[in-house]
């Protein structure tokens, strides 16, 4: 199931404290958000297809998301920038990257620790915990969460699955995707009093989400046609388009 509150924009906590916010439209088209939504989703899949052949060479572990992260930070000042900016566009909070101690304290480290806290109990970003942060910014942006990658999976079912990825980014450069542009167009085209004059403040989520449910009810109404035309043989059961799962 897609997150309701990201559907209306409300904010999902990390760690119950921390909010990550559902991007608006206009969010979207005044900041540098895909740049945003790249790094903080990268999959540990993302870097398994990558590297698995050089980790292999060097007999070495291929980094874990977070860890490849930190290393792009430390090492590149423009990475650095662009983590900071994408964390403080879905939290509102300006984080405080150490790369070489593999932490992200979110918020201020010195203002914290005026206030007399413990740095212990800052809200942090660390390996363990990064993908939870990864599936709420996917949530937020309707998407599904994704699992920890399974660590007794055969090595000959890894490579099957690399390969399905291959062909699916294969197949996702040969079609055209859709834009922003035309997303806006297509919802404001439904006739539910979406309109150029008010899409800007709907978020992302809510823009994917109903328009995905309008494919099934398009694939309904096709289906029911198709079975009550007397000339089809098929014994599909039908499942209403308000019921059916969104992909």
């Amino acid at each position: 199931m897609h997150n309701e509150k990201a559907f209306i924009g409300l904010p999902l906590y990390f760690l119950n404290e921390i909010p990550v916010v559902p991007p608006t439209i206009e969010d979207i088209i005044k900041e540098n958000f895909w740049e945003y939504l790249r790094i903080l989703t990268i999959s540990q899949e993302d870097l398994d297809d990558e590297f698995a052949e050089l980790a292999a060479e060097k007999e070495l572990e291929v980094w874990t998301p977070f860890q490849y992260l930190m290393l792009r930070a430390h090492e590149e000042p423009g990475v650095l920038v662009l983590l900071e900016s994408a964390i403080e566009f879905f939290t509102k909070v300006k984080p405080t990257i150490l790369p070489t101690q593999m932490t992200i304290f979110l918020g201020s480290v010195e203002d914290y620790l005026l206030r007399e806290r413990p740095i212990e109990f800052m809200p942090k970003l660390v390996d363990t915990n990064f993908l939870d942060f990864q599936n709420l910014v996917r949530e937020a942006c309707g998407s599904r969460p994704v699992l920890a990658p399974d660590p007794t999976l055969h090595p000959r079912a890894k490579a099957m699955l690399a390969k399905a990825r291959e062909r699916d980014r294969i197949k996702a450069k040969q079609q055209k995707g859709r834009t922003l542009h035309s997303l806006m167009t297509a919802v404001c085209c439904l006739g539910v009093g979406i309109t150029p004059l008010n899409i800007k403040d709907m978020t992302y989520a809510s823009v994917l989400n109903i328009l995905q449910k309008y494919q099934n009810k398009e694939r309904y109404d096709i289906d029911v046609r198709v079975l009550t035309s007397g000339f089809s043989t098929s014994k599909k059961e039908l499942v209403h388009w308000m019921d059916s799962q969104d992909e």
